[in-house]
Formats: structure tokens, sequence, C-alpha cells
């Protein structure tokens, strides 16, 4: 894998009107004009320029467009009475720019006045601050005073892409040369071995500790095998049998429990994310590619399935209530035919199963793309972390319907429901009784003779509001039985309490990568815990727990400084 800069995109809005092939007297190639004043900054590897021309021949034009858009952190607008006439531009190309600042998304919207434009086209960028400065168009200036106007333009986009937040893959760069790869193991070992001493870190948690730190990671540090998914979130006031009540407009985010998992830990930096799984050729598609490509994962396995009719991307039809209760349905499109693509066009997944530090498994919907991914897990080698989520549809069909990824499952993922189904037990009200649950997980193990050291992650049910440490979920670390249980202690510098949750969609996927992070950077069971609890929280905070995770990195990766901060003073280093 090759470690390269992520330049920021550029991306810039026109009409093909205002670029003729042919120049009538009078009338000026536009887009040239201003790509020739951005070309130095393009040159100097500052930016990288995007506009419909580099699409390949055969690619199809709207998803690509839809694609860079959504990737963008730069757009550039250049207004004009044809701009603003084009329904294409305004409807489309406008509208995405604005829904992404409005979901918080760091992209700068940057219009250019290029000609003479009515107040009614105007209107609809308005709210930005057009140049040239004084709100003369270009093509009313002299040609000196139009060549200085761009040119401070030019000056002032490099200003704008250099001033940007750094994506996530180039914030901290894992990709390290193997003197400083040893040098981070050494420090790895000097941290859990005297965890272990300081009885921090023991017994089977350790052990997966170790093995992350001997894992393979030419390809990722975390490969995730998942559905993906649109999820269309409908809140009400009330879910009950045989109630009726309004729903509004709905909420539509990007989905996946796996790719949430993988979005989540992408958001620390540093750390190598890939993801597998199908989505279609299709607007929806194109818009979860884009998500985890924002944060720097890699989608290469994330194939695009075009030549089947009538293929859609999954989706799934959401609705929740203010009391957190949810009801989710889901219509897996293309993630039903996963193994069928995989087979017919020969996608081998190996390289990336066996040489990735964690492989992610999460359910999807139909029988086939459950054995074929229990293959997957079955095959693994020992030396890689397999971590699972089985979520609803797999928890409540009972244990053994899932044997076969348990046997090689070094961490499991549940909700305290998913936990009772699995074990066929009624409603668990008090810690005490999910303790319980979690001691007759392990025994039923112990009964079928898996030997593998697993943590178990438990995450209770909880209203919507603040959120408390102490109940909010379990981890449990044992073989032949449990070692220990863990529950949350929210960094003393972070009053997590103090957020309030407004949906828990995605919060323990959020969670599985806290636990996940933990683990490969060597913490206690504590600090799995803590860390855990610290992405679920802020997962929580928004509709779309991707959105709720980006609008608060820093107070993440504040968080997890402080965690680990803790845990090496409770260790005496």
């Amino acid at each position: 894998m090759s470690d390269h800069k992520q330049k920021p995109l550029v991306f810039i809005s026109y009409s093909h009107k205002d670029e003729p092939e042919k120049l009538s007297e009078g009338e000026v190639k536009w887009l040239s004009f201003v790509q020739t004043f951005l070309g130095p900054a393009e040159k100097n590897d500052t930016l990288e320029l995007w506009i419909d021309r580099h699409m390949l021949g055969g690619a199809d034009w709207d998803p690509e467009i839809e694609m860079k858009l959504r990737l963008c952190q730069v757009f550039i607008l250049l207004v004009s009475s044809n701009s603003m006439a084009s329904d294409y531009i305004v409807g489309k190309e406008i509208a995405i720019i604005r829904e992404r600042q409005r979901l918080g998304e760091p992209v700068y919207f940057y219009p250019i006045l290029i000609t003479p434009t009515p107040k009614a086209g105007l209107d609809k960028v308005r709210d930005k601050n057009l140049r040239p400065l004084d709100g003369r168009p270009l093509s009313s200036l002299s040609y000196s005073d139009r060549c200085q106007a761009m040119s401070d333009a030019a000056d002032e986009i490099e200003a704008v892409v250099l001033a940007l937040p750094q994506p996530p893959s180039q914030r901290f760069n894992m990709l390290r040369s193997s003197e400083e790869a040893s040098k981070a193991e050494e420090q790895f070992r000097a941290n859990t071995d005297a965890l272990r001493k300081a009885d921090l870190c023991t017994g089977s948690y350790y052990e997966i500790c170790n093995r992350a730190s001997l894992a393979p990671n030419e390809a990722f540090d975390i490969f995730t095998v998942s559905a993906h998914n649109e999820d269309v979130i409908y809140k009400v006031d009330r879910l009950a049998p045989d109630y009726e009540t309004q729903i509004r407009n709905p909420d539509r985010s990007p989905g996946g429990s796996g790719a949430n998992t993988a979005f989540a830990l992408a958001q620390l930096g540093g750390v190598r994310v890939g993801v597998a799984g199908v989505i279609a050729n299709d607007g929806r598609g194109q818009r979860l590619r884009a998500s985890l490509q924002s944060v720097g994962i890699n989608t290469n396995k994330l194939h695009i399935e075009q030549s089947i009719g009538d293929c859609f991307t999954g989706k799934t039809i959401v609705f929740s209530d203010r009391d957190g209760r949810r009801s989710i349905f889901l219509e897996q499109g293309v993630n039903g035919i996963f193994k069928q693509v995989s087979i017919r066009r020969s996608i081998d997944y190996k390289y990336e199963l066996s040489k990735s530090r964690v492989v992610h498994i999460s359910s999807f919907g139909s029988e086939d793309e459950k054995v074929f991914c229990e293959e997957m897990a079955l095959g693994l080698s020992r030396d890689s972390l397999l971590t699972f989520t089985p979520g609803s549809l797999y928890s409540k069909r009972g244990l053994n319907y899932i044997e076969g990824f348990l046997k090689r499952t070094n961490i499991v993922f549940l909700y305290q429901d998913q936990l009772e189904s699995l074990m066929f037990s009624p409603r668990a009200a008090r810690v005490e009784d999910v303790e319980k649950l979690i001691e007759n997980f392990y025994s039923w193990r112990a009964s079928r003779g898996h030997n593998e050291p697993i943590i178990l992650s438990v995450k209770r049910q909880s209203k919507l509001g603040p959120l408390p440490a102490r109940d909010y979920c379990l981890i449990a670390y044992g073989k032949e039985g449990v070692e220990g249980v863990i529950t949350p202690e929210p960094a003393e510098n972070l009053p997590l309490e103090n957020f309030s949750a407004s949906f828990q969609l995605g919060a323990g996927d959020a969670l599985a990568a806290g636990v996940i992070f933990a683990v490969i950077a060597g913490l206690s069971p504590q600090a799995a815990a803590n860390s855990g609890y610290l992405f679920a929280t802020f997962a929580s905070t928004s509709v779309d727990a991707r959105t709720g995770l980006s609008s608060h990195a820093n107070f993440l990766r504040e968080g997890i400084a402080s965690i680990r901060r803790k845990d090496i003073a409770s260790a005496g280093l």
C-alpha cells in the first residue's frame, strides 16, 4: 500500500454555455480562465482540481459527479445567468453542497461572479461572499483588472485550502517505516507488560492484546466485511401496538453496522481501514461510498454492481420514538447478492483477510451471505483478531446459529436484548442480571469446547437524554469462564454525562470502534470500556451517528488521549 499525500479536492461548477467550443467576438472561455489562475496551486500539490471533463470515457456521469460533490473540500461556483438557470447546477450541485454544510461537513462554498446575473439568480447565493470583492462581474472589468481580481481570488482559495482541517488519514501517519514500526511495537509491549504487572491487563484480555501487537498489518489495521445501507429515519412520538401517529419528513444517513464501525475508527486518524461489500451504481450507493472515502477509508473491495437488472443499494427504514425505542425494516438490495457478486467477479479477499490486524464482520440479511462470511471467519489465521457484530437478525436465532463465528471470534458486540435473545432469557432488569447472562454465555462456550480468548461487549438499553456511564455497557473477558467484567468510568476532564443522546442508531457500532481501538492500542479493560462509552456518547448526539462523531472529533481525540494518560499513570509508567 503506497504512502501518498491526499490533496484537498476542489470542485469547479460551471455552465457549459460559459465555456463555448468556438468563441464569438467578445466571448470568454470562463472555465479555462479560472483554471489558469488555479494552475500554480495545483502544480505545487496544494490542491486537486476537478471538473466534469476529467471523467473517463464511458463513465456514468451523474453518479461520478455526485461522488465528487460529496468528497470535495472546496466548491467553486462560476456564477452567471446560465449557471443560475441550470436545473442541474441549482437543484443538484448547489443542493448537495448546502446539504453537506447543514450536516456540519467541512466543505467551503466559494462563488465567483463571472458575468452579469439577474437578482433572481444572485439570490440563490446571496448568503455567500461573492468575488470579486466589489460584486462586479469579471466580464465588466478591463483585462488587466480582471486578471488581478482572479489572481486575488486564486490566492484566497489557496489560503482556504491550506486552512482546511486535514482529513483523518493525514493527521497521523500509520504507514511507518520498518524502523518506526519496530519502535511502536516496542512501546506497545512496554505498555501492555506494565499494565499486566499492575494487574490492569490480565489473562485472556492480555492474550488478545498481545495477539493484536503481533498480528500482520501489511494490508490494514482494520478490514471490515459489512452490509451497506442508507438509513431512512422517521421520528415519531411513540411506538406501540395498534397506535396511530403522524410521521415527519425523514432524515437520511449512511449506515450499515460494520461500515459505521469502520467510519468511527477512521475518525481518529492514522488507523488504516478498508471495507468490503457491495453497493449498486445509484445515488444511494454513491453517497455511501463518498461518506467512507471522506475519512480516508479504502473502498477498493466495495464492489459497485451494475450488471444485474433492477438492482439497488440496500436501505433500512427506521421508526424511532422519544424514549429511544426503534423499529427497523430492512430492504437489503444488492447486499443480498454479496456472495454471488464476489464469486462471479472473482473478487478475492485473501490478502486483506490474512494481512490485516483485525477483521471485523457484521451481519447480512440473507443465509447465503451469512454462510459466506462464516467461511471467511473459520478460514482466518490465528495471527489476526476477529471481531463480530451479529445484530438482531442473527441473535434472535440463538447461539447455535452463530456458533461457527463464535468458535473463532475474539471480540463480540451485542445489545442487551440481543444477548437475551441468544440465551433465550427474559428481560434482565438489573446489571447483576446481565452479569449472570454473561456468565451463562461463557459457560455455553466452555461446554462446546471453544478455546479462543474472547471479549464480550454488551450495550445496555438507554433512553434518550444524558447517558449514565456506569450502567451504559459491560465489557467482559475470559476463555472458559468469566475473568472480569468492567463498566465505564468517563474521562475526568470530559463531563460526558453533559452530552445528551438525541438518537441511538449507530451508537452500538461506535461503541465497538472504541473497544477495538483500545485493544489494538494495548490499553486496559477499563480503558476499553471508557473508550467504547466515549465513542458511543458522541455518536448519539445526532440522528446520523457519523455526523455526531465528525462534529465532535476534537472532543473524541481529547477523550482518547485522557484515557491513555490515565492508563499509563495507573500502570506507573
